[in-house]
């Protein structure tokens, strides 16, 4: 929860991919997979179109056992 409200404030990308990619590793870490991806959808806000994030969603979504929405991260990152 921290992680996302510090994404929220962050002034730089760099700070809020941190923050970001903090928050969902935290959650998958607890083995709360479902609610790591539903945050992620949620909080990606302006990082939904940078590379780093999207590669990063994806092996997130492939590591949580959701192989279909792993395929739409790594579309957006194939055609962007």
């Amino acid at each position: 929860k921290y992680y996302f409200m510090a994404r929220d404030k962050a002034e730089s990308l760099p700070d809020a991919r941190r923050f970001f990619q903090a928050g969902v590793k935290t959650l998958m870490a607890a083995n709360q997979y479902a609610q790591a991806l539903e945050m992620a959808k949620l909080k990606v806000g302006d990082l939904v179109n940078d590379p780093q994030t999207l590669r990063f969603l994806s092996h997130t979504a492939l590591a949580a056992g959701d192989p279909a929405t792993a395929a739409v991260y790594a579309r957006k990152l194939v055609f962007q």
